[in-house]
């Protein structure tokens, strides 16, 4: 009996030495969570405040103002499905691209734009960018109605388009420019979308796509500013400054597709096509000269020689050669179909007919019911951070005594 309570004993002592063992390493864990998570909160809280002071620089809004800004955020990330950070980002972009919009109506603009955004997977900043200067550039008013417009023409490109969201990455950077230009000739969004569309599904890489198709809408808007063999050319077929101011840019180029179509041309136009599919714009420059080195095209005769006398620059050219080629008609389909039926999608859709399976609103819809896990992680996300901003009043005088010391 003795031997059986030192054995107990002993064993009690080692379970209760084992007990403080454990104490002391959960002790030591829960310190160190609690400073490297207010370490985390510190940091956090310090980027979103330094975003809220460019949404107050910028937006010239005051301290309650951007309290209120900032609510919305936390809602419209949820309902987004975006991190808190990347739509702050897109609201100040929004700000310094735009003036004169109402403060109650930017987060649900923003808010659109991140949605679109995820559906193309494009940052929710270089949407906003892209959207707000494609409006801009065309003289419309940045409001929610002409975003919404802009984000299902891009939405319609993304779904037509080889490659897909792809290729819509690659083009949205080069929107702004591209618009400008399209609105120098007069032109409208649904042609610029149209004629990109073109240029994509003939193999122009993405990437080089709305480069080329500026440089050669700059051509036939702006006849008089080119060289001298190009003048001459464009002013044959009564392309001036003083008849594009008249009839726009989509005009000329319709007048330059009637006039090389009777021009003779050898070769076949689809397989062209693919053989352009990756080529850079110098191989394809080589590709038009027989005594070059390299692939060939595959096509040349007079259509080529008179284009050239048009397009001095090759990546104007080449998106040219793309859009005739696409006039032309592609396998199963009448020349010139392809084209009107792109340009017809795109400009129903400004007048809100869009079919259901290009319809962004319905693709949002369908994509939302599927992500509800992430839905939830930003729903986490705004309450955490609202957690973290009842801190501010604690956080900030501790940080002035800080920057205090260090001076």
């Amino acid at each position: 009996m003795g031997s059986q309570a030192r054995r107990t004993g002993t064993d009690t002592g080692y379970l209760n030495h084992q007990i403080r063992a454990l104490g002391t390493t959960l002790r030591y864990a829960v310190a160190g969570a609690t400073l490297y998570g207010l370490a985390s909160t510190i940091t956090q809280l310090s980027e979103i405040q330094k975003q809220q002071g460019l949404i107050a620089a910028i937006g010239g809004q005051n301290a309650n103002q951007v309290q209120q800004t900032s609510n919305e955020i936390r809602q419209a990330s949820v309902n987004a499905i975006t991190p808190i950070q990347d739509m702050n980002n897109a609201v100040i972009n929004f700000l310094s691209t735009v003036r004169g919009v109402p403060r109650n109506e930017i987060v649900p603009i923003v808010q659109d734009i991140a949605q679109f955004s995820q559906l193309a997977q494009v940052s929710a900043e270089d949407a906003t960018r892209a959207f707000t200067t494609m409006n801009i550039a065309f003289g419309r008013q940045v409001n929610r109605k002409n975003i919404q417009k802009m984000a299902q023409d891009f939405f319609i490109l993304t779904a037509r388009a080889p490659g897909g969201i792809a290729a819509g990455k690659e083009v949205i950077g080069q929107l702004g420019q591209l618009s400008a230009q399209y609105r120098a000739g007069g032109g409208t969004p649904a042609q610029m979308f149209a004629d990109l569309l073109a240029v994509l599904r003939f193999g122009i890489p993405p990437a080089q796509a709305g480069r080329g198709l500026a440089f050669m809408e700059q051509t036939i808007a702006m006849p008089g500013r080119q060289v001298k063999e190009s003048r001459l050319a464009l002013a044959s077929l009564g392309i001036t400054d003083a008849a594009i101011q008249k009839n726009g840019s989509q005009w000329a180029l319709n007048k330059i597709i009637h006039a090389v179509q009777n021009k003779g041309i050898r070769g076949n136009l689809r397989e062209a096509g693919r053989r352009a599919r990756g080529m850079t714009d110098e191989e394809f420059a080589d590709s038009l000269d027989p005594n070059a080195p390299g692939p060939d095209l595959g096509v040349s005769g007079e259509v080529i020689a008179f284009a050239g006398k048009i397009f001095h620059r090759i990546h104007a050219l080449r998106s040219f050669i793309a859009i005739f080629a696409r006039q032309q008609g592609m396998p199963g389909v009448r020349p010139g179909e392809a084209v009107q039926d792109d340009l017809k999608a795109i400009a129903d859709s400004e007048r809100g007919y869009v079919k259901d399976m290009e319809n962004i609103r319905k693709a949002w819809e369908r994509f939302q019911d599927q992500a509800i896990l992430p839905k939830a992680a930003r729903a986490i996300e705004s309450m955490r951070l609202q957690v973290i901003q009842t801190f501010s009043p604690v956080l900030n005088p501790a940080a002035r005594k800080l920057v205090g010391l260090h001076q």
